[in-house]
């Protein structure tokens, strides 16, 4: 994937509803980098807040966004985005290559971006400047802490694999 980060100066402090990008701007930042680095679709964050703003999502009705919102956003660009259903799922997933955008607790829902994976580990993009991950990460760690955040969950497991 293509590196952003939600707490740019260029957009942080755009608004959408009840907040800015930079606070609650993780899943369009992850949205993002897929989309540029895995599939070559030239957006950045606001590209995506803006797309998924416009259905009704992002900061509208609840902070930051959902699954569902995630799911139609990336549906939007022509790209599928699949529940993981197990940790061995998650690893066939990565291994086969495709990127995991993932919702983990951090205190709060965030939104980071997995991909490849050997020995147990994936890399990890977090768009709120790495600080809460950075490089490789045990993928049973990232299992074991989803985000426990209900918009997160109202699509399924929060672990999306983009095809």
């Amino acid at each position: 994937p293509y590196y952003y980060s939600q707490l740019d100066p260029r957009w942080k402090n755009r608004r959408y509803g009840m907040s800015t990008l930079g606070p609650s701007g993780c899943v369009p930042s992850s949205m993002a980098m897929v989309l540029k680095g895995s599939y070559g679709i030239n957006v950045t964050p606001v590209d995506t807040a803006n797309r998924i703003y416009s259905y009704g999502g992002f900061n509208q009705k609840y902070f930051g966004a959902s699954g569902p919102d995630l799911i139609q956003g990336m549906r939007s660009y022509g790209r599928q985005a699949v529940v993981m259903n197990s940790l061995a799922d998650l690893n066939n997933h990565l291994a086969k290559g495709y990127p995991v955008i993932m919702h983990v607790d951090v205190g709060i829902g965030h939104a980071i971006v997995a991909h490849g994976y050997a020995n147990g580990k994936t890399t990890i993009y977090d768009p709120y400047g790495q600080k809460f991950y950075k490089g490789q990460v045990s993928t049973s760690h990232l299992w074991s802490v989803p985000s426990q955040d209900y918009i997160d969950w109202a699509a399924g497991r929060p672990f999306f694999a983009i095809k």
